[in-house]
């Protein structure tokens, strides 16, 4: 792993719910890097099918067309939505803030 990775700033900067910490610190979590209807991809290409986010936030599934583009016509009016997108930039760089 190298030391300016995602992984490696994932386990020096973030604790995931219900996770062995030692663990974590060790061997670092798997990372989601996209998501499709029912099925995820890890940062490795690894595809699973997600069972646990349509719990609290997925329940439709991931990349639905139907949902994005009512997102986009939403935005488009400026009515309110709430759009919450951590690309890797911006993670690194509130780590470089917090620190």
């Amino acid at each position: 792993m190298r030391p300016n990775s995602l992984h490696a700033a994932d386990i020096a900067h973030f604790v995931h719910q219900q996770t062995d910490l030692a663990d974590h610190h060790a061997h670092g979590a798997v990372l989601m890097a996209r998501g499709e209807g029912v099925r995820v991809w890890d940062t490795e290409g690894r595809e699973y099918i997600e069972a646990m986010a349509g719990l609290w936030c997925a329940s439709l599934g991931f990349s639905e067309k139907r949902l994005a583009d009512a997102a986009d016509q939403l935005l488009l009016r400026r009515l309110a939505a709430l759009v919450v997108v951590v690309p890797d930039q911006l993670y690194r760089r509130v780590i470089r803030l917090a620190a």
